[in-house]
């Protein structure tokens, strides 16, 4: 009975550690460099919920890193039709369309961005990639182990 039990507890981890991997939603990172405030930085989904969104742009409450310092202010998002670019903490700049979509439900477009002056990136963030097989190895060695002690333990008796 005890060998079945274990072939099972076995079959089950087995099949079930690839269950638990999972991947992140996708998030982007923001760089700007050569503004009047230093490098300022931050990350957001691809796919961010706006917080409120006319025809001509969506706002975000954006956690930014401004120069090593951290600070949380809106920033808006312009449309084409409304000049394109952002505005945030009093400052717009026009310029390229940072996202594609309806305003609404906008994703964030990568690449390098040239505004008057300064340059924005937006790259995906590289995530830790989920290793199910690794814990599978793991959990195969430590029960070779236990095996292998075992039968060792009942040989020496």
């Amino acid at each position: 009975m005890r060998p079945l039990l274990r072939v099972v507890v076995l079959l089950f981890a087995t099949l079930s550690l690839p269950l638990v991997a999972h991947a992140d939603p996708l998030t982007y990172d923001f760089v700007t460099s050569n503004t009047p405030y230093g490098i300022i930085t931050t990350s957001l989904p691809a796919s961010p919920t706006p917080q409120a969104y006319t025809a001509d742009f969506f706002k975000l409450k954006i956690p930014l890193i401004v120069d090593g310092d951290p600070m949380t202010i809106p920033v808006k998002f312009f449309t084409a039709a409304a000049g394109g670019g952002a505005k945030g903490h009093g400052v717009r700049e026009r310029g390229p369309v940072l996202f594609t979509g309806p305003t609404s439900d906008p994703t964030f477009l990568t690449g390098t961005f040239n505004f008057d002056g300064f340059t924005l990136t937006i790259k995906p963030e590289t995530p830790p990639i989920p290793e199910p097989s690794t814990l599978l190895l793991f959990a195969t060695g430590a029960f070779a182990c236990c095996w292998f002690l075992k039968r060792r333990v009942a040989l020496q008796q």
